[in-house]
């Protein structure tokens, strides 16, 4: 029986033995386009993750070059304002000083006058009513300076604090260390009035 069993497999044609029926064709192209249709899919959302991070880096990179930018600015706009207060300080202090030498001026004349009351007045010398003129002209000229001065710092206060803000926020995230940076104040002179 062996015998004919091979001799009958063998009587079969090759071709029909490994030629596929179509139902088989049919089902494996099927089974193929469900996975390409699969692999599409995984694809195309990969596609759309990798534009979206494309997208939020370009945003994260313009948001750090505008915040960069707008640090610039208050850093230049503070370095001016402090600049711009130190000029003001050192007017101060030479108004100041010509108060001083004013204030002093009355009071030299008035010894000289005790001093030399009966002789004649100085012609060329400056009245008494002239003195107080002057007094008062550098009097108003020093609360000028010291109303500007006010001014300016309160300005130069109003920039420090955003900036020393943003200098927080980016200290606080990386080392947690969260000193403030304070400005320094000259108090400069003050005038014994």
């Amino acid at each position: 029986m062996s015998v004919y069993r091979i001799r009958k497999f063998a009587d079969v044609p090759l071709s029909d033995s490994l030629s596929p029926a179509p139902n088989t064709l049919i089902g494996v192209s099927v089974v193929l386009l469900l996975a390409a249709a699969t692999f599409g899919h995984f694809n195309g959302t990969k596609v759309e993750t990798l534009r979206s991070t494309i997208v939020d880096a370009n945003a994260a990179r313009e948001l750090t070059e505008r915040s960069r930018v707008r640090h610039e600015k208050a850093v230049r706009a503070r370095e001016s304002a402090e600049s711009h207060l130190a000029q003001v300080l050192i007017e101060k202090t030479q108004l100041e000083a010509k108060l001083h030498d004013k204030e002093s001026e009355p009071l030299a004349l008035q010894k000289r006058m005790e001093e030399n009351q009966p002789a004649s007045l100085n012609p060329g010398a400056p009245s008494a009513v002239e003195l107080q003129a002057q007094l008062d002209d550098a009097r108003q000229q020093l609360e000028i300076a010291e109303r500007e001065k006010s001014l300016l710092s309160e300005k130069v206060q109003a920039i420090t604090s955003p900036s020393a803000q943003l200098e927080e926020e980016k200290k606080a995230p990386g080392s947690g260390s969260s000193k403030s940076r304070r400005p320094r104040q000259n108090p400069g002179r003050q005038s014994g009035l």
